[in-house]
């Protein structure tokens, strides 16, 4: 279903603003105007009187009408945040504090360098990202949406698994995931849609267990 904006709605004859064009037009003092001495002055005081009541029913409308146009985006259909979404470098942060956390090999790091874009597939069963890196550092997940946990393989590329499960929050949609030593630590990736439907933001943060450091960064991508 397609809604009409306000500003259209000033356009559309069907519309309370196109109503009240029409009902100025009919009985304008121009369109009004008497024809002989005998006309009706009186009439024009009475439909001006008329004219202000419906104006402000017309204004209460709008009223009524703003909170909840406020709220609509544009539609797209059962998408959810499918998509390939390319990186905004203007938008998006380094990841360096990240790295210097986990002690991430130098070859690494300039892999993520070249980190490009995120695709998404988000239907009512999963939602499944993929990190494109150049291939080294190019990272696969997909998390049920029914809050079971499912292991992946570390994001540092060390041996070992993390565990993470996808839940929903204010916000909108979120990974969780907790990993083990060396550098055990907790994260979340909690992505945002734009109003526009047309800008995915993943904000990203991370904790290590032992030393208690932590960082956030944040990628930003258009379609």
């Amino acid at each position: 279903m397609k809604h009409r904006s306000m500003g259209s709605e000033a356009s559309d004859p069907t519309g309370p603003n196109g109503l009240l064009q029409c009902i100025r037009k009919r009985f304008s003092p121009q369109h009004n105007a008497p024809t002989s001495p005998h006309a009706p002055f009186g009439r024009a005081a009475s439909v001006q009187r008329h004219l202000t009541v419906i104006s402000r029913r017309v204004n209460d409308i709008q009223s009524a009408q703003a909170p909840f146009l406020s709220t609509l985006k544009p539609e797209r259909g059962d998408l959810g945040l499918t998509g390939t979404w390319r990186k905004d470098k203007r938008q998006s942060d380094s990841m360096d504090s990240a790295c210097d956390m986990v002690k991430l090999p130098w070859l690494y790091r300039k892999a993520l360098l070249i980190l490009d874009k995120l695709e998404v597939e988000d239907n009512e069963e999963h939602i499944k990202t993929t990190i494109k890196a150049g291939g080294l550092m190019d990272v696969v997940e997909s998390y049920p949406w029914n809050g079971e946990e499912v292991f992946h393989k570390r994001r540092d590329k060390r041996k070992g698994q993390h565990v993470g499960r996808a839940v929903r929050l204010k916000e909108g949609p979120s990974i969780q995931i907790r990993w083990d030593n060396p550098f055990g630590g907790e994260g979340s990736d909690t992505f945002v849609l734009s109003g526009d439907g047309r800008t995915l933001t993943q904000d990203s943060e991370m904790t290590l267990r032992d030393s208690g450091k932590s960082c956030s960064y944040r990628f930003a991508g258009l379609l």
